[in-house]
């Protein structure tokens, strides 16, 4: 008797000390609701639409909340000026250190993923080696008008007759070839069988990464079940498609490297700084195979999706279309493509590809932060570790700061002289601080450029067996399920 007595008051002393840590390590956090054992507040979430769950909640407690989701703790910013303030901290750079940060990033590579001085060696090498290749300046306008050129004639090809086409896969290539330019210096024809592949591969492990999710919030569970209940092991087997067709570029452009001549590409300017002496551990081979793997995702696909979402959105709305369409003909004509230089003197085409970009909401929830030590934001008190959410969908849909925060309206960024006003408070679909896409102007130039010159040679709409709506298909982005379009050629 006197045995199991002591069993309960040790099993009650252990559990007191654990509640009281837990109590004592989150005592200042922000206010928020209540979860269950284990699950925390993961029941009540509709984990599809997770940036209007948090907006709702938002309601409640505020622009700044947290709760529990799993086993994990976690505050969730809502508001613009919250995003900003954090962000802006050096301590709220790192990434969570959890089992799925550390399996996208194959182990703490690419820069992703990655936290710390490795971090912070890789983005500084990558962002002025790709502005050095003339990432996010005019000369790119080169790679870009080739591949317009190129998409034109083949949506010419395929709209032959007036059928509805799907251009998903086309609109890939072309956007994924403007990166593979400055990443492996060559361009691919959209029937490369090894570039169809690779492009296969990519989406398949971005479409399978919403099915490993839960594993954010309950990483234990890949220790008890297999990981083919979670997608894993599909994922590697389409990631490593995807690794070996960089290998063989990688390998071509290590057969052919020479110090003598200046670096042509990214791949390029990476070899070259593994044989410096001195170079950063970081500089390997595994690290620039990450680092590939990461540009082609990161600066192709979200930027394909949101083109796939402006035609959707210009073939539903053709007011805007035409509105568009008539400030082009008046500036540019149709005797020539549009250029980037044209920018200043189409006010309302620039506002429409800017609230598209608001407005498709592709990525509602942006990547987790988590503090590398024990931090404070507005009065609250962040322990190192914890998860913070950035709620880009509710700062995109806030009537504080847009007119017509549910529609399409590119009159947000229009003055009352109808001129363009490029900084706007409530935008911030590329983050923020120093993590903030190091690819905004890339992407905003190739948008600008892809929509303008193709309402200008067409007009797009939907089929009649299309009934309009905005169905979408989950993965890393949010993107539009597939569908066709008419095509009609303007001259």
């Amino acid at each position: 008797m006197l045995s199991s007595y002591l069993l309960l008051f040790t099993v009650a002393l252990v559990a007191s000390n654990f509640i009281y840590k837990f109590a004592h390590k989150y005592r200042n956090l922000p206010p928020g609701p209540l979860g269950v054992p284990i699950l925390g507040y993961l029941p009540f979430l509709d984990v599809s639409n997770l940036g209007e769950a948090f907006k709702n909640i938002a309601k409640t407690y505020g622009d700044i909340f947290s709760l529990r989701v799993g086993t994990e703790m976690a505050v969730v910013l809502n508001s613009y000026e919250s995003i900003k303030a954090a962000f802006s901290k050096t301590e709220l750079c790192a990434r969570p250190n959890t089992f799925m940060f550390r399996f996208f990033s194959q182990g703490e590579n690419g820069i992703a993923s990655t936290s710390g001085e490795k971090w912070e060696v890789q983005r500084k090498f990558t962002h002025s080696n790709l502005k050095a290749l003339g990432f996010g300046q005019n000369k790119m306008e080169s790679f870009i008008k080739d591949e317009i050129h190129d998409l034109i004639e083949l949506l010419e090809e395929k709209s032959k007759g007036g059928q509805p086409v799907e251009i998903g896969y086309d609109i890939n290539v072309s956007i994924v070839n403007v990166i593979w330019a400055l990443i492996t210096g060559e361009r691919k024809p959209h029937h490369d069988q090894k570039l169809r592949d690779f492009l296969t591969s990519v989406n398949k492990g971005i479409e399978l990464a919403s099915t490993s999710g839960i594993l954010l919030f309950m990483p234990f569970l890949v220790k008890i079940f297999p990981e083919s209940m979670f997608g894993i092991d599909k994922m590697r087997k389409w990631m490593k498609h995807s690794y070996s067709y960089l290998q063989e570029v990688i390998d071509e452009h290590k057969v052919n490297h020479t110090d003598v001549i200046s670096n042509q590409d990214f791949i390029d300017a990476f070899l070259s700084e593994m044989k410096k002496d001195g170079a950063h551990p970081s500089f390997n081979e595994f690290q620039l195979l990450v680092l590939c793997s990461e540009l082609f995702g990161a600066g192709g696909e979200p930027t394909s999706v949101t083109l796939k979402w402006a035609l959707r959105f210009l073939a539903l709305n053709p007011h805007v279309q035409a509105k568009a369409q008539a400030e082009i003909q008046q500036v540019v004509g149709n005797n020539r493509m549009v250029d980037l230089e044209d920018r200043p003197n189409l006010p309302y085409v620039q506002a429409m590809i800017h609230e598209i970009i608001r407005f498709s909401d592709i990525h509602p929830i942006g990547v987790m932060h988590s503090p590398s030590e024990d931090t404070e934001l507005e009065g609250f008190k962040l322990p190192k570790g914890i998860f913070i959410f950035p709620n880009f969908h509710a700062v995109h849909r806030d009537p504080r700061h847009w007119e017509k925060p549910e529609e399409l309206y590119p009159e947000h960024w229009l003055d009352a002289n109808g001129q363009f006003v490029p900084n706007h408070d409530g935008f911030i679909a590329f983050g923020a601080g120093k993590r903030k896409c190091p690819g905004q102007e890339v992407a905003q130039m190739e948008l600008f450029s892809f929509v303008a010159n193709l309402i200008q040679k067409f007009n797009f709409s939907l089929p009649a067996s299309d009934c309009g709506t905005l169905e979408t298909s989950m993965g890393c982005v949010v993107s539009p399920k597939p569908y066709d379009l008419v095509l009609e050629a303007r001259y």
